[in-house]
């Protein structure tokens, strides 16, 4: 019986070939699985070096805008303050001024310069054309455009009523007029007594010849 079932083994597996295929299996898996692992560290190596030389990207540019405050001024006539532009980020870019909103009637409203790049300062004044311009107060809105990027800064306008063409020069005194003529009475006096005296010489003369 032994023998018979010995026999059968030898005749299933004569020379081991179960157990060679397993092995080439094996060694086939393990060179597999290494090749794998290689191109996996090298792709990572390429990444990694890859990330090494680019250039690091820019932050976004940004700024800031302020003023110095509220203006007042008197219809037909100009005010001024003066507008902050602060870079804050990125690779400074043209930042453009603009008044956007609050603006009354007749008002006009400049910048000096209208455009640059900041930090700068820019001299803001707001002209306004007469009684063509209400009386009253408003709120100004000033734009600073660059880069994509908008930002506003506000203050406050006062337009006030000019003073009445009948009113000019009506503060001036009496006193002070007549202050203003007493030279001029001086001057005539003076003039009109060396009259007088070139008069008297010439007469008398003329009477004692008599």
């Amino acid at each position: 019986m032994t023998n018979a079932n010995t026999r059968q083994e030898h005749v299933e597996d004569p020379i081991g070939l179960k157990q060679k295929t397993e092995h080439s299996t094996a060694t086939l898996r393990y060179h597999s699985q290494t090749k794998t692992a290689t191109i996996l560290l090298l792709l990572a190596q390429a990444v990694t070096l890859s990330l090494a030389v680019l250039p690091a990207q820019a932050s976004s540019f940004d700024f800031s805008l302020s003023n110095s405050g509220q203006i007042s001024a008197v219809q037909g006539s100009p005010g001024s303050n003066t507008v902050t532009v602060t870079w804050t980020n990125g690779n400074p870019e043209t930042v453009s001024l603009a008044c956007t909103n609050g603006l009354p009637n007749g008002a006009m409203c400049f910048f000096t310069p209208t455009s640059d790049t900041p930090s700068y300062n820019s001299n803001l004044t707001i002209i306004t054309l007469g009684e063509t311009t209400p009386i009253g107060s408003y709120v100004i809105t000033v734009t600073g455009t660059g880069g994509g990027i908008s930002h506003t800064t506000s203050f406050g306008l006062v337009v006030g009523p000019r003073a009445p063409p009948s009113l000019v020069g009506a503060s001036t005194s009496p006193i002070d007029k007549l202050a203003l003529i007493t030279p001029l009475i001086a001057v005539s006096l003076i003039v009109a007594l060396g009259v007088t005296l070139l008069y008297v010489k010439r007469v008398r003369p003329k009477e004692a010849t008599k």
